[in-house]
């Protein structure tokens, strides 16, 4: 982890004044500093994917997220019944990546928040 500090410089007519990587771990120390037409001053690169957002493991096919998540939506299967949404899941494409995530409960429910999200927005998936 590094420590940055960002202090007493002046950005004129930039777009970005600092930039950094959201995995980089740093703790930004970002004081007294003067801005003139800066269009963003602080921004954090590289946000997390759906994928490890869900806590899949990166290789997962994001198509099969999808088909998942639409059958999920479309046959209306109920997050609330743990045990069908659990049977579901594995017969689904998706469980052997699901039994090799760090935590599958976090997943299931991510699958789940996910195709609640999307209800009513069929153009999206």
């Amino acid at each position: 982890m590094a420590k940055l500090t960002i202090e007493g410089n002046t950005f004129t007519n930039v777009g970005t004044a600092f930039s950094y990587s959201v995995d980089s771990e740093s703790i930004i120390d970002f004081k007294n500093n003067r801005m003139q037409g800066v269009k963003t001053a602080i921004e954090e690169r590289d946000p997390p994917s759906l994928i490890q957002m869900i806590g899949l493991p990166a290789d997962t096919p994001v198509e099969d997220i999808l088909e998942v998540v639409r059958e999920i939506r479309d046959k209306r299967v109920s997050a609330t019944d743990e045990a069908g949404g659990v049977e579901f899941l594995k017969h689904s494409k998706l469980w052997p990546y699901i039994e090799r995530s760090s935590n599958i409960v976090t997943v299931i429910s991510g699958l789940f928040a996910f195709a609640a999200a999307s209800m009513g927005i069929p153009t999206v998936l």
